[in-house]
């Protein structure tokens, strides 16, 4: 009887988040909706307050929705990492189809005073741009 109590119990655990579990709110989003791809080191609940609110605040100020597409790659260091990287593939993609080389190292010479330094710029190795 004990242990039937026990593994009554163990299978309730384990089957209430099945049961309590709500579908997201799908709100008016529609395809062709504006959607907002946001890169984020922050938790789901953060996540959900900021997308329904900014969805809502968009409805109200110009008539249409948004949907938010998060992409939880990671902490700061991460997201650092995969910005850069998208940024200077994108500047490569531009040179190479202006028929310009691409310096081996990216950039030759950073002209004009370097912006203040960011509290992420020592992860990379780099100095910080923006």
């Amino acid at each position: 009887m004990k242990h039937f109590l026990i593994l009554s119990v163990a299978a309730l655990v384990v089957a209430l988040p099945f049961i309590f579990h709500r579908p997201p709110p799908q709100g008016d989003w529609r395809p062709g909706d504006p959607v907002l791809i946001i890169v984020t080191p922050h938790n789901e609940a953060i996540r959900q307050e900021f997308a329904e609110a900014f969805s809502a605040w968009h409805q109200e100020h110009y008539g249409r929705p948004v949907r938010v597409d998060w992409r939880a790659i990671g902490g700061t260091t991460e997201i650092m990492r995969y910005l850069t990287s998208e940024y200077a593939a994108s500047a490569k993609r531009f040179f190479k189809s202006q028929k310009v080389d691409w310096p081996p190292n990216g950039a030759e010479i950073i002209f004009g005073k370097p912006p203040p330094p960011s509290p992420h710029s020592h992860t990379t190795g780099r100095a910080p741009t923006t």
